[in-house]
């Protein structure tokens, strides 16, 4: 399994958004996609994207599973089902339903 230094593993400030207004009506979060893409920013930069950088291919992903301690792990397939031609590999963006904005990056 592959990992990233936990400095580049962040939530969007809209996701931080989207946790606030989920908090706050009790509701849950619904991912609805995750996307690899081939671009790469600055770590200091990754809170303020809204999109995954220069998106590639979207990625099988599962149900999100709670483990109870404030934290969740989603699993998400990286293959090469569909893929024409070799990219470098820089990110992975969840997405989720906001209800007042739509599908945002979390």
């Amino acid at each position: 399994m592959g990992m990233w230094p936990n400095e580049q593993l962040v939530i969007t400030q809209k996701g931080l958004d989207l946790q606030a207004k989920l908090v706050a009506r009790a509701a849950k979060i619904a991912f609805t996609r995750a996307v690899a893409g081939a671009g790469g920013v600055d770590p200091s930069e990754l809170t303020q994207q809204v999109s995954v950088s220069q998106p590639v291919q979207s990625l099988p992903m599962g149900n999100p599973v709670y483990s109870g301690d404030g934290k969740a792990e989603i699993n998400v397939q990286l293959n090469n089902a569909g893929v024409l031609i070799g990219y470098s590999h820089w990110q992975i963006g969840i997405y989720a339903s906001d209800p007042d904005e739509g599908e945002i990056l979390f």
